[in-house]
């Protein structure tokens, strides 16, 4: 069942410090005691543009804090309707939909070249996203008309020449199709029925189509063999498969499937991308993943967040490439650099950048590098994990580190506080000290934030009951930096929830003192997709949706709930049902032009094996700027704000010389 919920919220003054602020007690504009001086905005404000000294990317400047954002604080995409179905014999489900394009508030709405689970960026006009696997893609902010998409190819990164790296993305583009339908998890979790049609499509359609290109890209591919050898596998899985009764146990099917794994065709693409690759570069190999930590099919190549500095936006490509593009989408520069481990999931992390470096999360848990604006060069490496963090259970693979401006010796400088406890100088990548971590637990959510020299640190994410524990930083040396626990408290087992930062209060689940860790409230608030703009508080409920299921009733929705945190004492819910949703068909660039068969087929979508069935699954999907709110779900993007008024970014806050470069 649906069901509205009632909210009591807590709220707290707000105030306003830039992104890389000196103390929480320093609260006012201009006034830190050595700070960099506010560039005359605030972030998410009309007046405000990006600058190395103030970059934007994941959650703002990670805080999720947009101070100067005015949005509106209710919307809906469309007329709203109850729809039931059953889910199973005995059961029935609801879910509230928009059911047409009747809404409210929606300026514009703009389909998207590809799915993915990320937040997007705003860069005075141009809003910035990703779309699986290999997009980053401009929106014009004002008319959501998409000025242009970059298609990233890692193997070009990595060195190998064309024609050859354009051969070895087409191949890999196959792997991915052949990869999603072996994972084994649609023999568990499909319907028979469907499990054969799919394979079905497969034997007729599919690989045929496969093994005559591959014939044409790769003549020494011995391909005519291999696909024959490949069908006759599927069509001996399809003979047993279709005489099985419903009630026969599913392991039954596991060695026979394993042999269907082992006959595929992924296996020999593989070996002959690999082949290919050291022909490329002669004796050198090189990485580039391949099977996706596609997480039931929600965490793909690019759930990272691009970072801008106003001029340039820099991109974390999942399949090991990191690039530079001008805000005209030429490419600057490209850089492979490998995973030192063979999951994608390495490199959720979002790149964060500190004046002339950019934060490199390819190292996966392994290695931070400090990479040259400029260039791309690596300028330093240094281990992302400290002493005191506990393996990968410390909320590692999603949101970001953390960049926490400190003073030392009258001057400023910056660390970078990793989510697995290592204190890092930004310049140099020497290791200045520990965060004294010493709780471990399943990894999730944007685990660390601060607000000035206290530094949070949790585990959120799936069954977490770690508490949240505050810590001081301090400079004790020219090459030492001190973390003291000043407090740390209990938090709700399970609570998957962002951390919002500002300079008065915290929202975790409940807003906080950042000083001493008391709760304002015990009222319970956000989810797992927070931000504060200005002094409405959003954040993304949940979404109802249906797997396996594509028609009238497969109809997808978001909820999106606002509330006023002007006054810490009077909490004012503001809105609950802010819905977004409609038949969602998240495009996918692989299948489209290899299985488009398989995408025509109603069921073959879902949590497991196919495309996404989800509208949203990400740490922030939302980003304020000036009156406007962009919200990317996974097949569209959005752009939420009162149609009759402009959106009232101020074009004169850009750099004269940055807007005199732009393309007209």
């Amino acid at each position: 069942m649906y069901h509205t919920l009632t909210i009591t919220l807590l709220a707290g003054a707000l105030g306003f410090i830039p992104a890389f602020q000196l103390s929480a007690a320093d609260s006012e504009p201009g006034k830190q005691s050595g700070a960099m001086p506010n560039p005359g905005a605030q972030y998410g404000g009309k007046d405000f543009y990006p600058s190395s000294e103030y970059p934007v990317g994941f959650r703002g400047d990670g805080t999720g804090y947009f101070p100067g954002a005015t949005p509106v604080t209710n919307w809906v995409e469309g007329t709203l309707k109850t729809v039931t179905r059953p889910r199973v014999p005995g059961q029935w489900s609801e879910k509230i939909v928009p059911i047409d394009d009747k809404g409210t508030n929606i300026v514009w709405k703009t389909e998207m070249p590809g799915w993915v689970n990320s937040q997007p960026i705003v860069v005075g006009d141009r809003v910035f996203t990703y779309a699986e696997p290999d997009r980053l893609v401009c929106v014009d902010a004002n008319t959501g008309k998409i000025r242009w998409t970059a298609v990233n190819n890692p193997y070009l990164a990595a060195g190998i020449t064309e024609p050859l790296a354009t051969t070895v993305r087409e191949m890999a583009y196959m792997y991915h199709v052949l990869d999603s339908l072996n994972t084994g998890w649609r023999e568990y979790n499909a319907r028979k029925d469907d499990t054969a049609r799919y394979y079905t499509i497969m034997v007729d359609t599919v690989l045929p189509r496969m093994r005559d290109r591959l014939k044409t890209m790769d003549p020494d591919g011995n391909w005519d063999t291999l696909a024959a050898t490949h069908i006759e596998a599927f069509r001996q899985y399809l003979t047993k498969l279709k005489t099985l009764k419903e009630e026969t146990p599913q392991s039954s099917l596991k060695e026979d499937f394993n042999k269907l794994k082992g006959a595929s065709m992924q296996g020999v693409i593989k070996g002959r991308i690999d082949i290919l690759c050291k022909s490329g570069k002669g004796a050198d190999s090189i990485f580039v993943p391949l099977s996706c930590g596609r997480w039931g099919n929600m965490v793909g190549w690019q759930m990272s967040v691009p970072v801008s500095d106003g001029r340039y936006v820099y991109a974390s490509f999942g399949e090991s490439t990191t690039a530079c593009y001008d805000l005209d989408g030429r490419l600057v520069w490209a850089k492979h650099y490998a995973l030192p481990n063979k999951s994608s999931t390495d490199t959720v992390q979002s790149p964060l950048l500190v004046g002339d470096i950019l934060v490199d999360m390819h190292g996966g848990d392994k290695t931070l590098r400090g990479l040259d604006t400029k260039t791309g060069a690596m300028k330093w490496e240094a281990p992302t994990q400290g002493d005191f963090a506990f393996g990968k259970g410390s909320g590692y693979f999603v949101g970001s580190h953390k960049v926490v401006r400190l003073v030392c010796d009258g001057k400023l400088v910056d660390v970078i506080v990793t989510s697995l406890c290592n204190i890092i100088r930004a310049s140099d990548g020497k290791i200045l000290g520990v965060l004294p971590f010493t709780v471990g637990g399943a990894c999730g959510g944007p685990s660390i934030s601060n607000s000035g020299d206290i530094v949070w640190k949790a585990t959120t994410g799936d069954a977490v009951s770690t508490p949240y524990i505050a810590y001081r930083l301090k400079f004790d040396g020219p090459d030492k930096v001190t973390a003291t626990e000043i407090w740390r408290r209990p938090r709700v087992p399970a609570q998957y929830c962002g951390l919002v930062t500002t300079p008065k209060f915290c929202v975790f689940e409940n807003t906080t003192d950042p000083q001493t860790g008391n709760i304002l409230s015990p009222s319970k608030l956000g989810s797992i997709s927070n931000i504060l703009a200005g002094n409405t508080l959003i954040w993304m409920k949940g979404e109802s949706s249906w797997e396996n299921k594509r028609g009238d009733d497969g109809l997808i929705s978001t909820t999106f709930f606002t509330a006023d945190l002007t006054d810490p004492a009077k909490p004012i819910p503001l809105a609950d049902m802010n819905i977004l949703g409609s038949k969602i068909l998240p495009r996918c660039v692989e299948y489209e032009k290899y299985a488009p068969e398989l995408l025509a087929d109603e069921t073959y979508w879902g949590s497991w094996g196919a495309r996404p069935f989800h509208a949203c699954y990400s740490d922030t999907v939302m980003f304020p700027s000036g009156n406007r709110l962009f919200i990317r779900t996974l097949a569209h993007l959005y752009c939420i704000g009162d149609p009759k008024v402009s959106y009232d970014w101020n074009a004169s806050s850009r750099p004269k010389d940055v807007t005199a470069g732009l393309a007209k």
